[in-house]
């Protein structure tokens, strides 16, 4: 008996060592367990916070007024040249902005210091320099300059636009250099051969534009688009334009704006939509087109359809029955629709003399006609004379403060303007590298 109690209490001993060891086997397998789920939480966690920081991204509260619409409130991711310039816009005083959308000309070369006493600020969107005003400098090596008369400006933070006129011949010629071959007069017969023609008109257009460039022009409004619809109307009297023929008229065009690319220089097309379809002179009166909407399609647009040029210059001609009978440069049917909806142009647009030609001085004072000219859809307007800027810029600051609609449509503008001059190197914070399609 004892020795059963002595064998019974050493199995009991062992048993209750066993269950000691389970349990304490137990314990370390739930303690294990504990901190894996820990380590688990501990983790995920770490790796939900590293997932829920965002890293910092290049980002701008202030979008760009565009030209496809955008709602400028929309935070958008931008390059960097393209935030400095929406900043650029952003940060403008409205009246700054009416000063860059405006194209002056004036008497001798110190014209932009009466500018500066009439508006305070000579930093204008452009300077239209001509022989006849002594606007020319001569310069040492016998050629001319702009220098003197946008002297003034160098302290703009955007400077001027320097623009002139110089169509191919002797007619229209208002800087003092070689004349440019009129087509007409080439070696090579446009009928003869339209490819070679246009070859030679190329390459006789960039010894041109370099000539030009030299006097610090960056706009020459000279590059004729008209197509002659009847020998008796005005641009075919004149023998400025370039023929009848669409095709012949478009290549010859082509090569003249190619040649000014070349050289540094915007080639400007005119007279949109065609002058070559009316009688009167817009100079001297009412400048009305005998074409209707189907026939200016099928002619006079030919050589504006998917032009290189990085300007289109609106002229003061009237159709009959289109969009109240307005001038094609106060018309919006005729720029927003025809010239940027049919022939999906997206540069810069700038008016015809909006001073002084006959064609639209009926059209309402100065101001008013600038101010229906930008609502239009116009991007730069020229006054071959600024007596009048200051009614001008108040026309437009006034209409801008009343109507937000019309202060997005001259950030539309500006932005234009800009992209324009950053390709020149006008423009203080823009690289010109970083905008080349806007030349040409």
């Amino acid at each position: 008996m004892a020795r059963y109690f002595s064998a019974s209490r050493t199995r009991r001993s062992k048993l209750l060592l066993l269950v000691a060891l389970l349990c304490v086997a137990s314990g370390v397998v739930w303690l294990m367990a504990v901190v894996n789920i820990n380590n688990n939480t501990l983790t995920n966690g770490l790796a939900t916070s590293a997932t829920s920081v965002d890293p910092p991204v290049a980002t701008t509260s202030v979008a760009p007024p565009t030209t496809s619409g955008a709602p400028s409130s929309t935070s958008t991711t931008l390059a960097p040249h393209e935030t400095a310039l929406a900043l650029l816009i952003a940060e403008m005083p409205l009246r700054d902005k009416a000063l860059q959308l405006l194209v002056l000309g004036g008497q001798g070369t110190d014209f932009l210091s009466t500018i500066q006493e009439r508006v305070g600020s000579v930093c204008v969107g452009g300077v239209f320099l001509v022989e006849s005003q002594g606007n020319w400098v001569p310069t040492e090596s016998g050629g001319v300059s702009a220098t003197d008369v946008v002297e003034p400006t160098l302290d703009c933070r955007v400077l001027p636009l320097v623009a002139t006129d110089a169509e191919a011949g002797t007619q229209v010629l208002k800087v003092p250099v070689d004349p440019l071959t009129h087509p007409r007069r080439l070696d090579v017969g446009v009928r003869e051969d339209l490819d070679k023609a246009a070859t030679e008109f190329m390459e006789r257009a960039t010894r041109f534009a370099n000539d030009l460039a030299n006097t610090g022009v960056h706009l020459n409004l000279g590059v004729v688009a008209d197509v002659d619809v009847d020998p008796s109307h005005h641009m075919a009297q004149q023998q400025r334009s370039f023929g009848d023929d669409p095709a012949v008229v478009t290549a010859l065009v082509e090569a003249m704006v190619a040649g000014h690319c070349k050289a540094g220089v915007a080639g400007v097309l005119k007279h949109f939509p065609n002058q070559g379809a009316t009688l009167a002179d817009p100079h001297l009166g009412d400048s009305v087109s005998s074409n209707t909407y189907e026939q200016w399609q099928s002619f006079g647009a030919v050589p504006y359809r998917n032009t290189n040029a990085a300007v289109v210059m609106v002229g003061h001609i009237r159709y009959p029955d289109i969009d109240q009978n307005r001038p094609a440069s106060l018309s919006p049917e005729i720029i927003g629709g025809w010239l940027r909806s049919d022939l999906g142009f997206s540069g810069v647009v700038i008016t015809d003399d909006i001073a002084a030609m006959r064609g639209v001085s009926e059209q309402g004072t100065v101001g008013a006609r600038a101010v229906a000219a930008i609502d239009a859809g116009v991007d730069l307007v020229l006054f071959v004379a600024h007596d009048e800027i200051a009614e001008v810029v108040t026309a437009i600051v006034d209409r801008a403060n009343t109507d937000p609609s019309f202060l997005q449509r001259i950030d539309e503008s500006l932005e234009r303007v800009l992209r324009l001059k950053a390709s020149f190197g006008l423009v203080a914070p823009l690289n010109p590298e970083q905008f080349p399609q806007n030349r040409c």
